[in-house]
């Protein structure tokens, strides 16, 4: 599985990986963990690559925000995360083995990351003058972030992102807004509960105003990751649980969502890599 990357002068990184699956031998013939190993690492020059029009359809490397109504794309996959968290220290790595040795005395270096998303999802659907049936697509997310290098924090904030579709209003409209800001966020460590409040403006200016929680319903899926090659070592852990989201979304003074939906869910992603010599 090769990951591509350009970088300014037109060198590239292919990064060649293979994916491995961990069995319990005590339990159904199931996977219980996925690792991923390191075949090779090669610098290149080609032309500049667009890195956020890559597609792998094997495993989703990027969503693009422009899918069209009807097809449900989170603004917070975890495969764009995956694509993170592999590509960007592989890079490094890459680098650093074709360009710089590794001292003896070179020092181990630590990275955490850790982020929340509850993520809900509403269709609202309107009867328009002309008898035809309007259907708005509103995505609401609300999170936590915070990061940590060698044990020092580099960030820590709450966060909310709207996304509001249609592809085509009652007054002839097309809709694809979009918009991301700070606001108030809850959570408890069993994603049984979480909480936001906040008002963002979109790219279009529209002011929107959320007051939302959710309560876990499903039972917690985990998922696991590790990296490894010389040098690194990187583990992933992502936990995920169904859940019923009940709230408000406010547009510009007007209620676009009011009640509950339970295509919704609570997550949250970890890393955590050490550099070593």
């Amino acid at each position: 599985m090769p990951f591509g990357c350009a970088e300014p002068s037109g060198a590239v990184v292919r990064v060649f990986l293979r994916d491995v699956w961990r069995f319990d031998p005590h339990g159904p013939r199931r996977p219980s963990a996925r690792v991923t190993q390191v075949e090779g690492v090669v610098l290149t020059q080609v032309p500049l690559v667009d890195l956020t029009r890559v597609v792998d359809t094997g495993d989703q490397m990027l969503s693009s925000f422009d899918e069209p109504p009807g097809n449900e794309v989170s603004m917070s996959t975890m495969s764009i995360r995956r694509l993170h968290r592999l590509v960007i220290p592989l890079l490094v790595a890459g680098f650093g083995v074709l360009a710089v040795p590794t001292t003896a005395g070179a020092a181990v270096q630590t990275f955490h990351r850790f982020e929340v998303n509850a993520v809900a999802n509403y269709t609202v659907s309107e009867t328009c003058a002309d008898g035809r049936t309007s259907t708005t697509l509103v995505q609401v997310i609300g999170g936590h972030e915070e990061e940590s290098e060698d044990g020092v924090s580099t960030l820590d904030s709450d966060f909310l992102t709207v996304r509001i579709r249609n592809s085509f209003d009652c007054d002839g409209n097309f809709i694809n807004d979009f918009g991301f800001g700070t606001a108030d966020f809850t959570f408890s460590p069993s994603l049984q509960t979480a909480s936001v409040e906040g008002t963002i403006t979109t790219r279009d200016g529209r002011s929107v105003t959320v007051d939302m929680s959710w309560e876990g319903t499903g039972p917690i899926e985990t998922t696991t990751n590790t990296t490894t090659f010389p040098g690194f070592t990187g583990l992933f852990v992502g936990q995920e649980r169904d859940a019923v989201a009940t709230g408000t979304v406010v547009v510009d003074g007007d209620t676009l969502v009011d009640g509950s939906t339970t295509n919704a869910r609570i997550e949250t992603l970890e890393d955590n890599n050490i550099s070593h010599p």
